[in-house]
């Protein structure tokens, strides 16, 4: 389960960054780079950075403060989501002697963007107490102990971050997904009720936690939630949807296609699912209206084709042969079996058997001789098929 990168932007300039008094021999590119930085001008920052370098390399103006240079090389690498570049800026600012908390928490986030999971977490040990007035650190450090499988210094995380940040819903949001990932769905639950009476709760929230709990076999407890969630948002077809999947989870089928009919009256491109669902509740006029709103034509067919057979009306499914053809259907060899089947049914046994010759599927191919062999016997006692 993945989160968001929280960097928090405001933070990237600190004190050190500030132009030094005293001017060294030449353009001074580093406080330059670092009131470009503070300015939010990362590229122009880069190209002073760079110009430095290279003049530096070529003996030109060397890099007197290596620290500071490496520290705002990282803020440029991280503000271009570079994180490896950034981790490997600021590990060498520290190497440098850099020792500012806050080059710990961009470190933390470097290190996070790249994955780089451990060393994350070893920032943000170093960082000390700086992490107590940034929610997003306590997200990282919840995050980097999932990712290495330490479920257990992840909720710690999360408590810590609630006891410091105790109105900050995204903890909360967080120990409920842990919690699902421990199989603890009623804790998970009870924790959800309290999250989700928060006035912040949005539709998203809602759709997440319903969606984790219908992965996790928890479809009641999804539907409890999405239930919810339809009365506060009403016009919202993804919670309409997300709970017909869940009731279609628990096999209600017919309360599922009722939701999906609701969405579709929303969003059309919902009614073939609602009059396949009325199809497999066995409301087969519901789903023959239905299919005859549908806008997409290959699916309009094949759902009607199944509907007829369904309905036992092998005329009507017989009929179907060249509006399938038209379309290129029958190159699906379940479709050509079905239309066989239905010219069969209809005593056309010739229309049957050249759409029989062309299926080599090997089940279906099985099923085929069957199907000569009845053909056969209907044509030697006709009385005997009709």
């Amino acid at each position: 389960m993945m989160f968001r990168l929280l960097i928090v932007l405001s933070l990237l300039v600190p004190a050190f960054a500030v132009m030094a008094e005293e001017k060294q021999e030449g353009l001074d590119y580093i406080s330059l780079a670092a009131i470009l930085i503070k300015d939010g001008h990362y590229g122009r920052a880069e190209a002073a950075l760079g110009k430095l370098e290279a003049a530096d390399a070529a003996g030109e103006q060397l890099i007197e403060d290596h620290a500071r240079f490496y520290t705002l090389k990282g803020l440029v690498f991280l503000k271009k989501q570079d994180f490896f570049g950034a981790k490997l800026a600021f590990t060498q600012s520290i190497d440098e002697g850099q020792q500012e908390p806050i080059v710990f928490v961009y470190l933390a986030q470097a290190a996070f963007g790249d994955q780089d999971y451990r060393l994350a977490l070893d920032a943000i040990d170093r960082a000390g107490v700086v992490i107590q007035s940034m929610p997003g650190l306590y997200t990282i450090k919840a995050q980097s102990h999932w990712k290495l499988d330490d479920l257990n210094g992840a909720w710690l995380a999360l408590t810590d971050g609630l006891v410091h940040f105790a109105d900050e819903p995204t903890f909360l949001r967080q120990q409920i997904f842990l919690l699902l990932e421990l199989k603890l769905y009623q804790d998970a639950v009870t924790i959800a009720e309290k999250y989700l009476n928060r006035s912040e709760a949005e539709v998203d929230d809602y759709l997440a936690l319903g969606n984790a709990l219908r992965q996790s076999k928890q479809a009641d407890k999804a539907i409890n939630i999405l239930e919810r969630a339809k009365i506060y948002f009403p016009a919202d077809v993804r919670i309409i949807v997300e709970l017909a999947h869940s009731y279609l989870d628990t096999d209600r089928i017919l309360m599922s296609a009722e939701l999906f009919l609701l969405a579709a009256s929303i969003d059309s491109q919902y009614m073939s699912e609602a009059a396949e669902l009325f199809r497999r509740a066995g409301k087969l006029d519901q789903a023959l209206s239905l299919n005859a709103q549908v806008r997409e034509k290959d699916k309009k067919l094949k759902q009607r084709l199944a509907i007829l057979l369904e309905y036992e009306d092998y005329e009507l499914a017989a009929a179907m042969e060249k509006p399938l053809y038209r379309v290129g259907l029958l190159e699906e060899e379940d479709i050509r079996y079905a239309t066989a089947y239905s010219l069969f049914k209809s005593g056309e046994f010739d229309k049957a058997s050249e759409q029989l010759s062309h299926i080599t599927r090997s089940d279906l191919f099985r099923k085929s001789t069957e199907l000569r062999k009845v053909m056969q016997e209907c044509q030697d006692l006709v009385w005997s098929c009709f």
